[in-house]
């Protein structure tokens, strides 16, 4: 079942969250300063097909329009690969760049090691560990 991809690109043009996207803006013809000239080819329902020579699917050019025109992250962790990897294809963009990175040093290192109870200081771990000095009773 194919769907109908909706560009807007007006909001492509005026989002404040794409500053520094050139190339995107290129590849969708909203720079004002892009001498670049894309020629759209079409699909046999005449409808332009950038995104699919892109392997960009429906799914990917959603989580893309909404960061367009609010410029949060995703919350679930597989949206924002989806963001990364389209915005990545689209060559780039820097906003999104930085809040990746400012997420990134924000969170803590997901594979600390905790030897004991006294190690996980927020309680994240407390029923695992007694689940596994259950087992060492045995």
């Amino acid at each position: 079942m194919e769907s109908t991809i909706h560009i807007d690109l007006k909001a492509m043009e005026n989002s404040p969250f794409l500053k520094g996207a050139d190339v995107l803006k290129m590849l969708f013809c909203v720079s004002e300063k892009s001498s670049f000239q894309q020629t759209f080819a079409t699909d046999k329902n005449n409808y332009n097909n950038l995104l699919e020579r892109l392997d960009i699917h429906y799914y990917d050019w959603l989580c893309l329009q909404r960061f367009i025109r609010t410029g949060i992250l995703p919350s679930v962790y597989d949206e924002v690969k989806y963001l990364e990897y389209t915005a990545e294809k689209l060559g780039g963009i820097p906003y999104l760049d930085s809040l990746l990175c400012s997420k990134e040093s924000k969170e803590e290192p997901r594979n600390k090691v905790m030897k004991s109870p006294e190690d996980d200081y927020q309680h994240l771990n407390h029923d695992s560990y007694q689940i596994h000095n259950m087992e060492c009773l045995k």
